[in-house]
């Protein structure tokens, strides 16, 4: 008999998942991580396990997973992190496919196959709020969640499917979630150390953030407090910065020759997400700028409470300014800033 904890990591290879793994085995738990069929093998941390799952195909999991059913009683993994989903695509019903009915086949193949976990733990996103349902402009886990993007509402879905599967869940819904590794937030940065701040809409826009890491470190903290379970948590860095000031911090840390501060209204970049639309459907490639991407750079205020987890004695290691000069000097590693 041991105290080691057990889990199980879907979207290992993602950004979130890298440090999702990496922060567990730091915290001295078992590590197995799910890929699909189709994806390559990639080079693993030592010691970490790994089994084959077709989110498509819940007969595919229930075989897999009973595989690896105990006999001694005790749980194949005592966690299940469910961090695999779809941030982007050309088509917007793949978000339903992904992120929802992907969600409750895992959740479905899990107790069919006897390895239901003592947690099973959502990443789901704060997409899956919006200020319509909000009462003061803050976004609370208690407001109604009316989600304005498809990404969201497949999002809000997914914690519909986990919430009636008849697992102990705990879900957490990030808000816009930076760091090393998270190539897309990188080209925003190196917009600005061209010279350009492109922000959206002709008013102030006020965001929230996380640091990758950070995400992966509340996860782990919420699997070991028994207060989570069957709860929702928003994470954030508990801080609110207006656009201007991300832009200020970034070009302070980046030092571009050019400093040219530019806000688009709200019908430009409109226009040039149906155009990303149109570009993708045509080509079969995503793009960062397209129509589901439009309310996201609508909506005005990011503000979201997060003070249920800070009560539980969680905090970011992360400010935006330490997390920024992480992620300018990864870029720099990489070539790209």
């Amino acid at each position: 008999m041991t105290d080691t904890k057990r889990i199980l990591i879907t979207g290992a290879s993602g950004f979130i998942g890298s440090h999702l793994v990496r922060i567990a085995l730091e915290a001295g738990m078992e590590v197995t991580v799910a890929l699909r069929p189709s994806t390559k093998a990639t080079r693993q941390p030592e010691g970490v396990h790994s089994i084959q799952l077709d989110y498509a195909s819940e007969e595919q999991m229930i075989a897999a997973l009973s595989a690896v059913r105990r006999q001694d009683g005790f749980p194949a993994w005592h966690y299940v992190v469910h961090n695999a989903g779809l941030t982007k695509t050309p088509n917007p019903q793949d978000f339903y496919e992904a992120n929802a009915e992907n969600t409750r086949r895992l959740c479905s193949a899990l107790l069919r196959a006897g390895v239901e976990p003592t947690r099973f733990l959502l990443v789901s996103s704060l997409s899956s709020y919006s200020q319509l349902g909000s009462r003061d402009g803050i976004i609370r886990i208690t407001d109604e969640q009316k989600p304005t993007s498809q990404y969201g509402r497949s999002k809000l879905k997914a914690e519909q499917y986990v919430r009636s599967s008849g697992l102990d869940y705990t879900i957490v819904l990030p808000t816009g979630v930076y760091g090393s590794g998270e190539r897309d937030f990188l080209l925003s940065l190196k917009a600005i150390k061209d010279g350009i701040n492109l922000m959206s809409g002709t008013t102030s826009q006020e965001l929230t953030y996380i640091h990758g890491e950070d995400v992966a470190r509340a996860i782990i903290f919420l699997l070991h407090d028994g207060r989570a379970v069957d709860n929702s948590y928003l994470l954030s860095d508990g801080e609110v910065y207006p656009d201007h000031e991300f832009g200020a911090i970034a070009r302070e840390l980046l030092q571009p020759k050019r400093r040219i501060n530019l806000r688009a209204p709200l019908w430009l970049l409109w226009i040039v997400c149906q155009i990303g639309g149109i570009y993708a459907r045509l080509s079969g490639n995503s793009t960062p700028l397209n129509p589901d991407k439009y309310p996201i750079l609508a909506q005005r205020s990011w503000r979201c409470d997060v003070a249920p987890l800070f009560e539980l004695g969680w905090r970011p290691r992360y400010t935006l300014r330490s997390g920024l000069e992480e992620t300018i000097a990864w870029g720099k590693q990489e070539g790209i800033l």
